[in-house]
């Protein structure tokens, strides 16, 4: 099911290439899965498949710089996790710009030292993240984005790609390129399932049941917050000042490891921490 819903993703993209002056947006498409399992080689093909030009869209999407002008120079936006900061305020940018991003008929080009102008682009944004709790927490949850994003869960192969940099995957990658064309002409024949289409981005959206959890783990948790407050009971002191590390020290002791089921790491603590001081009764 997921590989149909990613041949729809690129049919998509193929019909919005070949009729430039309709507007055919489709969703950012996000690969999660463990290192060494192909999801920068799928996005590396799929440059080719889609004219050849690519860029990284990360500093403009997430608020670290407000021009956008490289964008326009490639069809394939192509990021991953290590190029996005994990700040709650990043996230936010990185939401909101990708809600106009995949969708507005047109979108502005901010240049340096010139005027804003406006065009209407022909973009995807293909992203990949690993599946620990580090990585995926700045994968955007659904709520409103629900229908603008895709995430498909990937695992590693039975067998290891070839080694970079080696002979064989020279000709690995030699074999993937030799065979777009074919696989473009599948896709021309290739008619996207009923059940599977949806107006305003051609394809429904998708997202793996799996990849939806992991989303919501990263979120904060009553059972964190009953965990805090029961302990904070403890403590003569009110004000306490102590880095994420040594708390979780504190709190694994105290729930006699409970903490590691909910929290897990200190790291992965210390994201729960930030997001929590944003709710109410925890400012």
């Amino acid at each position: 099911h997921q590989y149909l819903i990613f041949l729809c993703w690129v049919k998509r993209m193929l019909e919005a290439l070949r009729n430039p002056d309709q507007h055919l947006p489709g969703q950012i498409l996000c690969f999660v899965g463990p290192i060494d399992c192909g999801k920068t080689l799928c996005q590396t093909v799929t440059t080719p498949i889609f004219g050849g030009r690519s860029a990284d869209p990360a500093l403009f999407l997430t608020g670290a710089t407000p021009f956008n002008d490289a964008l326009w120079a490639a069809e394939h936006l192509v990021m991953d996790d290590e190029n996005l900061p994990d700040s709650r305020a990043a996230q936010k940018t990185f939401r909101d710009r990708v809600k106009k991003i995949v969708a507005e008929p047109v979108f502005p080009v901010h240049r340096k030292y010139r005027g804003e102008i406006t065009l209407r682009p022909i973009w995807r944004i293909f992203l990949s993240a690993n599946d620990d709790p580090d990585s995926a927490f700045i994968l955007p949850g659904l709520g409103s984005l629900a229908d603008k994003v895709i995430y498909l869960k990937c695992w590693k192969p039975p067998t290891p790609f070839p080694t970079v940099g080696s002979e064989e995957a020279a000709a690995f990658w030699k074999t993937l390129v030799d065979a777009i064309p074919a696989f473009v002409a599948e896709l021309d024949d290739f008619e996207i399932p009923k059940e599977l289409r949806k107006s305003r981005f051609g394809v429904a959206e998708y997202h793996h049941p799996e990849i939806v959890d992991l989303i919501k783990s990263l979120s904060v948790e009553d059972e964190l917050g009953d965990v805090l407050d029961s302990w904070l009971q403890t403590q003569l002191n009110p004000e306490i000042r102590k880095c994420a590390v040594d708390l979780y020290a504190d709190l694994d002791d105290f729930t006699h490891g409970r903490i590691r089921g909910i929290s897990r790491s200190a790291k992965h603590l210390g994201h729960q921490l930030h997001r929590l001081s944003s709710e109410d009764g925890w400012r």
